[in-house]
């Protein structure tokens, strides 16, 4: 069943009933994440298995590509021992049928053997898996038949009526061209899907199936492989389980793409000189808890950073769900420029040719003035231009009351324009008049 709520795609078992939903993070659409079910269960089986690389496992790693809302089903409490006869093959070639030939050498398809390694039994061409048991145990070693319908493994046994089921086994390829595929049947009814073994090599995954019993006391266990290409097609098989359980239980995990707008704004200007400025925050998203932090100190709850001097500030958030995981934080960063209130800038009014006090047009902006004076245009009465600089450095050493060609200019009043080039962008002017006598 697939349910879509608030902008979430949840994919969710039409059995599981699911409580506490642990909720884990991805910082980066690149990024991966580790799922966990609790440990030590039978089996596990996890949906959506599509971006997972092994949904048969405790602790499979997930590609999202969207947020998902991962269910694992977990075979129930074990109410009995496992029927299976010789399920780890440690007693060898015993206690279960085949309709392949055993050999000790598998040299073409459509054969099997018991060992230790695969490449015991064929050492050109498969790979030296160990078994699943412990590492060093024997194993069932498949090289696929190409005749349709031939069964791998079979046994039959005696069980109860009326009661539930858990079936597994593992499966892995031991050459990794053309993988198996694997169908299980009870009774000569399909048991679940079928199931695949992966190109990666020694790599086990397991299938894991419920099964009721209903009204007979007899179950007859097979496989049989549906890929007939004798072209690679080798694979083992190890650790069957059939054993009365209770129903299934479920474990949830929801990974979020974590998507964060951090949201800053300058809501107050530092004065001139002064860190009393203000930055308020208006975060989008997020999953968890979010707290905030402003130039690497410590994250707090508050939205609003006060004292804010001017300049470059680096803002977080830092999300943080409940979740026991390594991936239940995601820290957001973001920079913003601060810009202060103008600084006074002093201009004069008069020039008294060769003064020595005031002898020339002198910008003079106060000592944290942060900005560029950009350009200085001075005009005479009938608007026309007699000097200009668009050099900072320039205009703070002053006119001189001599015309751009260096002809002093005549006693009178004339206009100025300066233009002021603050670090956010701002361009402030100002226009004004100065005496030269």
């Amino acid at each position: 069943m697939k349910t879509l709520c608030c902008g979430l795609m949840f994919f969710i078992s039409s059995q599981s009933i699911i409580g506490q939903i642990d909720t884990l993070l991805i910082c980066d659409p690149k990024d991966v994440v580790e799922l966990q079910a609790p440990l030590g269960r039978q089996g596990y089986k996890w949906t959506p298995s599509y971006s997972l690389d092994n949904p048969t496992i405790q602790n499979p790693i997930a590609y999202p590509v969207f947020n998902t809302l991962y269910v694992a089903e977990m075979i129930g409490e074990i109410l009995g021992e496992n029927l299976i006869k010789n399920p780890d093959f440690e007693e060898g070639n015993v206690g279960f049928e085949s309709e392949y030939p055993y050999t000790d050498r598998i040299f073409t398809q459509g054969l099997y053997g018991v060992s230790q390694s695969a490449k015991d039994l064929n050492g050109i061409f498969f790979t030296d898996c160990p078994d699943h048991t412990s590492g060093s145990g024997l194993m069932m070693v498949v090289d696929g038949s190409p005749i349709e319908g031939t069964k791998v493994w079979c046994q039959t046994i005696e069980i109860d009526s009326n009661t539930l089921y858990a079936f597994s086994t593992w499966l892995a390829s031991v050459l990794g061209d053309n993988p198996a595929e694997l169908q299980f049947t009870i009774n000569d009814e399909q048991l679940g899907y079928s199931f695949s073994a992966i190109e990666n090599v020694c790599h086990w995954r397991q299938f894991y199936q419920l099964w009721e019993s209903n009204d007979t006391t007899l179950a007859e266990i097979c496989i049989i492989n549906k890929n007939t290409d004798p072209n690679g097609n080798d694979f083992a098989l190890d650790d069957f389980l059939f054993v009365e359980t209770e129903k299934p239980t479920f474990d949830s995990t929801l990974v979020i793409i974590e998507q964060v707008n951090v949201g800053a704004k300058v809501t107050l200007l530092p004065d001139c000189g002064q860190a009393n400025g203000l930055i308020s925050l208006n975060p989008k998203g997020g999953a968890g808890r979010l707290s905030y932090a402003i130039d690497g100190l410590e994250f707090q709850d508050q939205q609003i950073f006060k004292d804010v001097s001017d300049g470059w500030h680096t803002l977080s958030i830092k999300d943080v769900t409940s979740a026991i995981s390594e991936f239940n934080t995601c820290v957001f960063d973001t920079t913003i420029l601060v810009s202060q209130n103008p600084c006074p800038v002093y201009i004069p009014n008069v020039i008294k040719r060769r003064s020595l006090k005031n002898g020339q047009f002198f910008i003079t902006p106060h000592p944290d003035f942060k900005g560029t004076i950009a350009s200085l245009s001075i005009y005479d009465r009938w608007g026309n231009l007699l000097y200009q600089s668009k050099d900072h450095a320039t205009i703070i050493k002053g006119w001189n009351g001599k015309i751009q060609d260096q002809t002093e200019a005549p006693s009178g009043v004339y206009g100025y324009i300066l233009e002021f080039y603050y670090p956010d962008g701002r361009v402030v002017q100002k226009v004004g008049d100065i005496t030269l006598i």
